[in-house]
């Protein structure tokens, strides 16, 4: 993009604007900025309209800046750094005004609003009404029969004007020219000594990137200036850069040298994967999604405006059994994938040399997108040029890839099968990559790790995970059975799948596997024993440091030093793997470890330093677009030539979003601070919110309730010592000791949120929790980290959370079962297994503290005796999230 900001867009988070920033904008290429058609042959710059103030700038919010003087600089200190083309100094700023800042609301400006958001529609009534036949997948019978019962009972005060399924079809297409709608492209190719022809499906997707550009809604949401952060560590004295967003990494600071002055980099995300639409497998379709990098990551992988666009389905070729695994075969494939990636990206070819850079990252697609060989070509990575053979070495470093490694190969050989034979070597396949017609794209370069298909349903869930349940099959259905209970009797806790058996689980979605990897090295860890079992121990070790790099590469925030840290776990991993394959050296069946998805991580660091951290181009929130497209074909298809029906749906399902979030966006500016929170039976204490309340009881009640529980044994007068010692003269009165009665009220509650600043990402996080006897069947009381006395961390297990109110003033407070029994020495299978040990204090010696000292949740898992028998020692899942990853290490201080 050239010149300066666009309307609205929001400069990067803590800075101050542009000194010569007038509120205008270049125009880029286009006549009609709302047309749909390519940009002309030679873009001209021209001064537009001025546009509305950039959102959320306001001069007394911005964090106040001070001076580059390590004496003046405090701990967490955050300096902005703009590439040197902008002409902008560094910013410096406290961490709480830069958080301040950044976390500041995001709001559209009003003046960007008509009076009538649901326009094409002829009312709001309208929209709502065709938004819901779309949503439900109405057939035109049903329109039809809905339409005769509204009209037949309305009663003249709606608005709602549609006589028939035709006026609502009506409406869709009007609202069609919201977006650039899919146009089919056919494309013929020679095969053996005949022709295949194919079609693609696909969308202008720089119709749809200035569409986005220039939306009021995404223009807060907006970052177009490459920036570095950096935070200063007062005890090593300098600055630690940090990385989140793909506008804070390398790559698009990079790409400034590449582009006219006054310009900034505008990114594209694009993914292509194969999926099953029909249950049965016959039919597959094959979108490919685009997304901005550089709208903010919440919205850019959400399902709403701002988020993923199928903007193309490629050819799906049908292989023959007399095609299968030929050389021709192969090669049409990835002819036809490139010619169909050329097409799509086509319109970028003349923006590419003024000013644009294109960034590609996929997944599954990486060896089709690089023209690789494949899985078991000579040098099968996309990025490097590493052996087949040493593929699990990641200590080992090779040559990276470069576009015109192929393109030399190219220029000396002279015929086909000498090309063959010198791109063979290379690993490299005789196809004309897509993204060479680019000015500026390195392929090798956009090529980027994905958590999902290389760690979760790769790495773990096709290799490490599939080794264990083998292991596990060898040792004997008991040992298969106590492993599965000890996953069916976990802790619940938010956000993670529970299980009731895994050792026999053939296959399961990605998440499910990355939730299974968090608790299978604790379900195992009294099954398989290193004297009994050690190649099934080396394997456990082996997990336990894939998980510990998984945690890694979820970070949500990344700085030089977690960055570190995963250079040396990827040691520590090679080093486990080749301590466990000699187990099996004289085993000519064993598993061969030299795969792709043993080494991509390899260059997932390159990744991170490049594009931000892993969020930015996992495949996940592409993924969860497969669904949507599965229902259209289900219920909107006739199955037959299903490509142009999908296309149809899946853009009236992009109009209607953004037509949502217009009249969403209004209504929110309509109402103003109207619709607040019902907060119903919940209570707010600070970063504390006590909900689920019970009715009040008595001290005798709770204790009559609790009558075989020895946590509960003089409850009412072990609570009054406390709060005697607690809170003193608060609570007394002329500092007389405080009694209470056994029919004196207290109120339970059975549901806990703590608010806390994540150690990742700096940013106020919640736990949810809960302290109940029963919910959804089964009794669960969650654990927490409590800050005691004395500054110490510990950890405790809910009991009961009550209020009471004394002289006026209201009590919350938790009663607990703390687990700070000392534990005299580590066992080795800890150590071993990186496994967090705590023992329970004994019940009757539970006590009460203040909710405000409950810092967050912690996931306990039981240490279980043989017989299952209850625990008084558990484990600490360290794995549960970024923060615990973090947290739990520090609390045990190693």
């Amino acid at each position: 993009l050239n010149g300066n900001p666009l309307p609205g867009a929001k400069l990067p988070r803590s800075t101050e604007p542009h000194e010569h920033q007038n509120n205008c904008f270049t125009n880029i290429p286009a006549a009609d900025p709302d047309a749909t058609g390519s940009p002309a042959a030679e873009p001209t710059v021209e001064n537009d309209a001025a546009g509305p103030e950039p959102a959320n700038d306001n001069p007394e919010e911005r964090p106040a800046a001070i001076d580059d003087n390590p004496a003046s600089l405090e701990h967490d200190d955050i300096k902005i750094e703009y590439h040197p083309s902008t002409g902008r100094p560094p910013v410096i700023s406290h961490f709480e005004d830069f958080q301040r800042h950044r976390d500041r609301p995001t709001n559209v400006n009003p003046a960007a609003f008509e009076d009538e958001p649901w326009k094409p529609f002829q009312t709001r009534e309208d929209f709502d009404f065709a938004e819901l036949c779309l949503e439900a997948g109405l057939t035109q019978r049903q329109v039809e029969a809905m339409l005769r019962i509204i009209q037949n009972a309305k009663a003249g005060c709606s608005e709602l004007s549609f006589q028939s399924y035709k006026d609502v079809e009506t409406a869709w297409e009007a609202a069609s020219s919201i977006h650039a709608a899919f146009e089919k492209t056919t494309m013929t190719f020679p095969y053996k000594k005949g022709e295949r022809t194919y079609q693609l499906y696909s969308r202008d997707i720089w119709a749809l990137a200035k569409k986005h550009i220039r939306d009021p809604i995404l223009a807060p949401f907006w970052t177009y200036d490459a920036i570095r952060l950096w935070k200063w560590n007062a005890e090593k004295k300098l600055w630690i850069r940090f990385y989140d967003e793909p506008y804070i990494a390398d790559g698009l600071w990079n790409a400034y040298k590449d582009i006219p002055e006054g310009g900034v980099p505008l990114a594209f995300y694009l993914y292509a994967d194969k999926t099953r639409l029909s249950s049965f497998g016959s039919q597959q379709g094959y979108p490919v999604v685009l997304r901005f990098p550089q709208l903010d990551c919440e919205l850019r992988n959400g399902a709403g405006v701002g988020g993923g666009i199928v903007v193309g389905l490629l050819p799906i070729l049908k292989e023959k059994s007399k095609d299968k695994k030929t050389d021709g075969w192969k090669e049409l494939k990835g002819v036809v994938w490139h010619e169909s990636f050329r097409h799509i990206l086509s319109v970028l070819k003349i923006l590419a040399r003024v000013g644009f850079k294109v960034k590609c990252g996929d997944g599954v697609e990486r060896c089709v997108m690089a023209l690789t060989r494949g899985v078991k070509s000579h040098f099968p990575c996309p990025i490097c040029l590493v052996p087949n053979d040493r593929q699990k070495n990641v200590s080992e470093s090779y040559p990276q890839r470069t576009p015109q490694e192929a393109q030399d190969i190219l220029a000396k050989t002279q015929t086909k099968a000498e090309r063959e034979a010198d791109l063979k070597k290379k690993g490299l396949r005789n196809v004309e990559n897509a993204f060479s017609s680019i000015d500026g794209v390195d392929v090798h370069q956009a090529l980027s790790f994905d958590r999902l298909h290389a760690y979760h349903s790769g790495l773990f869930g096709a290799h490490l995970f599939k080794a264990l349940q083998k292991q596990l099959e060898q040792l004997g259905r008991e040992y298969q059975a106590t492993v599965d209970h000890q996953f069916a009797t976990a802790h619940h806790w938010r956000d993670l799948d529970h299980f009731d058996a895994v050792t026999n689980m053939k296959f399961t979605d990605a998440g499910k596997y990355e939730d299974i990897s968090k608790l299978i090295v604790l379900a195992s860890s009294n099954v398989i024993h290193k004297e009994s079992c050690p190649e099934g121990y080396a394997l456990l070790k082996l997990i336990r440091k894939y998980v510990e790099l998984d945690m890694y590469l979820g970070f949500e925030v990344h700085t030089d030093e977690t960055l570190d840290a995963i250079d040396g776990k990827l040691l520590e991993y090679e080093e486990l793997l080749l301590e466990y394959q000699e187990y099996y050296e004289d085993d000519p069946t064993a598993k061969c470890w030299d795969f792709p998805k043993a080494h991509t991580h390899k260059h997932v660091v390159r990744d991170i330093r490049s594009k931000g951290v892993t969020r930015n181009y996992n495949t996940k929130p592409n993924e969860k677009m497969h669904g949507p497209l599965k229902k259209i074909y289900l219920r909107r298809t006739n199955f037959k030539q299903v490509e142009k029906q999908l296309c149809r749906v899946n853009h009236s399902f992009l109009c209607a979003t953004t037509i949502r979030a217009r009249i969403d966006a209004w209504d929110e500016f309509q109402s103003g601070d109207e619709n607040e929170h019902n907060a119903g039976s919940t209570v707010q204490f600070e970063r504390i919110t006590l909900g689920s309340k019970q009715d009040s009881c008595s001290f005798a009640a709770v204790e009559q309730e609790h009558g075989k529980d020895s946590a509960f044994h003089r409850f009412r007068l072990r609570f009054a010592d406390w709060l005697n010692w607690w809170a003193g003269a608060e609570v007394q009165t002329n500092n007389k000791y405080l009694r209470f009665l056994p029919g004196d009220l207290v109120t339970e509650f059975r549901f806990l949120k703590v608010e806390y600043e994540s150690k990742v990402t700096w940013k106020t996080v919640t736990d949810y929790l809960r302290c109940s006897p029963m919910f959804f069947g089964k009794p669960r009381y969650n654990g927490v980290i409590v800050h005691s006395t004395g500054g110490k961390f510990v950890f405790a297990q809910l009991l009961m959370l009550f209020s009471i109110v004394v002289k006026g003033k209201t009590y919350p407070i938790a009663y607990v079962q703390l687990l700070d029994e000392e534990i005299a020495e580590r066992e080795q299978v800890d150590k071993d297994l990186c496994l967090y040990r705590v023992r329970a204090r004994p019940r009757s010696k539970s006590t009460f503290i203040p909710v405000g000292s409950i810092v967050r949740g912690a996931l306990l898992y039981d240490v279980p005796d043989d017989d299952y028998s209850e625990a008084d020692e558990f484990f600490v899942v360290d794995t549960v999230d970024s923060d615990m990853f973090l947290r739990v290490p520090e609390i045990y201080g190693f």
